[in-house]
Parts: structure tokens; C-alpha cells; sequence
């Protein structure tokens, strides 16, 4: 650590999950945080909140930097992207500075007659029919990098991978410690990735409330959810006669679905989905694009019965634990220096989060 300036930030009040701690000091030194040294700067945090930066554990950085730095506005200094190529695109995201760290899942999985495989561009490995295809596509992920893996799960195949595609990509990915993050529109997808036994279940049914037997398995197992209602809120609106559209949708299914899943106990994250398409109405999606989408996504977990705390929580030290980031997620001596100061308590007031005060990413302020 030597040769590095300290900061200390001072008066701070910290996010736990019990709440706010009284003031205390917090000390960065490079690119984490210390338990001692002497300060060369300081920042006064008196009356604010000192909090880690925020994670949004699904989105699609498709603009490249430009989506990086406009997370970074919204203090998200931790993204978790479910799908990007090509993997050259990725690496130049790793090697970004001073904006939000990227982790990435590469290629999805998705079956033959899938919406994603009829998409201009999408890889052909990324299209799987076979069990031994599904063991096969988790190495070629593995060999691209990818932090973790994922699959898109229908009820029925082809339109999605199989039951038996989607065991063999988790048994071969569990075998290389990589954990599985599944997509689930639908009751019958969620069933599907439940019995594969994938780590993470991303998006919530709209074509009906999840069962209470799933609801069940998913705590007992340790199964997460990320549900990104705003895009679930989104999809729930869009014409029928729109290729993305269910033909039964209903958001309040989603809804009660995480109402359900957190007072079971299921862990449940904060993930937007977002992603800039350019072709988008300017009506539509603005709550969907990179950055603020995350206030969205944090109200409406709210409305499914999570306090303010439980989902600052979800997108702090939650994610953190469920990616097995060890090194972030909780202000805490050595763990990396991502962190926030808001204006205010935002364990009381939703808008507090919105008031980024000062922001550090790696131990560098870039706020």
C-alpha cells in the first residue's frame, strides 16, 4: 500500500441490513478500504449516508463505455451483464477505468426456434440442441471468459433449451465452479430451470403466480431470484401483435410472485435488464435505458412488499454474496473501495438514493 495518498471519510452514517450506524470514519488507501493510516484528504459526510455502490445484477451493456458511464452516473459501480458479444467487445469493458466494473456471461444458451436465434447477429454456438452441444457451449463460454453462464428457459423446446440441455449445462458448468443464471418469462420456464437446478432465476412469471410448492423449493435450495420488474412491467404492456409479446401477460402475476418469493425467504436481487436499443419509442423505454433504470427497479420492489432497506440490501451486499463477489458488496476494512455518500437517509426517503454526493470505484473518486 505504500506510495498511496488515504481518504477519510468522515461523519459517515453506514447502510447495514439493520439500518444506519451512528457517524463513524471510513479510511480508503488505494483500492480499499483500511482500518487505519493517516488521512492526506477527507470528505464530510455529516448528515448523508455512506453506502457500497450499487450492483445491477442483469443488464445488456450493448453501447459499450457509453452504458459503463452512465451506470457510473447512478452510482452503480457494479454491473452483472446476462448477454454480449463479441467477446472482444467484453474484454474492452474489463479494461475500462474509473467506470463501473463489468462482469459478463458472454453468449446466452437459447433453443433452436428461439426469437434470439432468428436475431441478425446472434452466435451460432450460442444455439443448443443437444445435451453434448450443452456441455460443449459451456466450455466455449468458459474459454471466452465468462464470469458466469446463461440460459434462456421455455416452457417447451425448441423455442427454448430442453430440460435435458439445460441439466447438462448446469452439471458441466457446476463441475468448473461456474454458476448458472437462467431467463424465466413464464410459470413453465420457471419450472424448467428449477428442475435443472440453475443457480439464479432472472425476470418473473407474467402468464401466472408461481406455484407455492416452486416458491418453497427456491428458499429451501438457495435458489435467487432476480426479478427486473420494470422490464416485466414493460413486456406486460406491449401490443400483442409485438414479436416480444406472451400471449397471457399480466404484471400484477409478477408482483405477487415476489411478494410471495420474499416472504419465503428467497433471495432476491436488483437487476434492471436494461439495455439501449435504438429503435425504441421515446415513451416507452426511458425507464429500461442503462443508470436510472435502476430507480425504477427499486421502486417497484418496494411495491412487492420490500422495505427501502431490503432493497438497498439486494443491490449492495446481497448481489455481492449470491456472484460470489467476495472483495465488494459491504463497507468493511479490505474489501474494495466502491462506495457512495447520498444526500440524506435513503433507508426513509426512496429519492435519497438519486443524490449522489461523492462516489469512489476502486478506491478512485470519479465523483
Amino acid at each position: 500500500m505504500t506510495g498511496h495518498s488515504t481518504t477519510a471519510v468522515v461523519n459517515a452514517r453506514i447502510l447495514t441490513a439493520a439500518g444506519l450506524t451512528e457517524p463513524r470514519t471510513v479510511l480508503i488507501r488505494g483500492r480499499h478500504i483500511v482500518e487505519s493510516g493517516t488521512p492526506t484528504t477527507q470528505f464530510d459526510a455529516e448528515g448523508n449516508t455512506l453506502l457500497p455502490g450499487l450492483i445491477d445484477a442483469h443488464l445488456h451493456a450493448f453501447r459499450g463505455v457509453a452504458d459503463l458511464e452512465d451506470l457510473t452516473d447512478c452510482g452503480i459501480t457494479t454491473g452483472l451483464d446476462m448477454g454480449l458479444w463479441p467477446v472482444e467487445s467484453i474484454s474492452a469493458l474489463r479494461s475500462a477505468h474509473g467506470v463501473t466494473d463489468i462482469r459478463s456471461a458472454t453468449i446466452p444458451a437459447v433453443g433452436p426456434e428461439s426469437q434470439a436465434a432468428r436475431q441478425k447477429g446472434f452466435p451460432r454456438e450460442g444455439i443448443v440442441s443437444t445435451a453434448q452441444q450443452g456441455r460443449t457451449f459451456v466450455h466455449q463460454r468458459i474459454d471466452d471468459g465468462a464470469d458466469y453462464v446463461k440460459i434462456i428457459a421455455e416452457a417447451t423446446s425448441p423455442a427454448g433449451v430442453s430440460h435435458e440441455v439445460a441439466a447438462a449445462i448446469v452439471d458441466e458448468s457446476h463441475k468448473h465452479d461456474k454458476q448458472v443464471v437462467a431467463h424465466a418469462v413464464t410459470v413453465g420456464a420457471f419450472h424448467l430451470a428449477l428442475r435443472a437446478g440453475v443457480d439464479f432465476i432472472t425476470h418473473t412469471p407474467l402468464d401466472g403466480i408461481l406455484d407455492e410448492q416452486s416458491v418453497f423449493a427456491m428458499a429451501r435450495d438457495n435458489i435467487t431470484c432476480i426479478p427486473t420488474l420494470a422490464m416485466m412491467h414493460h413486456m406486460a404492456r406491449l401490443p400483442a401483435t409485438d414479436a416480444g409479446a406472451l400471449p397471457a401477460r399480466d404484471y400484477m402475476h409478477a408482483q405477487r410472485t415476489v411478494a410471495a418469493m420474499h416472504a419465503a425467504g428467497v433471495r432476491i436481487l436488483v437487476g434492471t435488464d436494461a439495455h439501449w436499443v435504438s429503435d425504441w419509442a421515446s415513451d416507452s423505454p426511458a425507464d429500461l435505458r442503462p443508470g436510472p433504470s435502476i430507480y425504477r427497479e427499486m421502486a417497484l420492489l418496494g411495491c412487492a412488499g420490500l422495505t427501502l432497506t431490503d432493497v438497498l440490501c439486494s443491490a449492495t451486499n446481497l448481489s455481492a454474496q449470491a456472484f460470489r463477489l467476495e472483495d465488494r458488496g459491504s463497507v468493511a476494512a479490505a474489501k474494495r473501495a466502491d462506495l457512495m455518500v447520498v444526500s440524506g437517509d435513503p433507508t426513509k426517503d426512496a429519492t435519497a438514493i438519486r443524490n449522489v454526493l461523492a462516489l469512489w470505484i476502486a478506491g478512485q473518486r470519479v465523483r
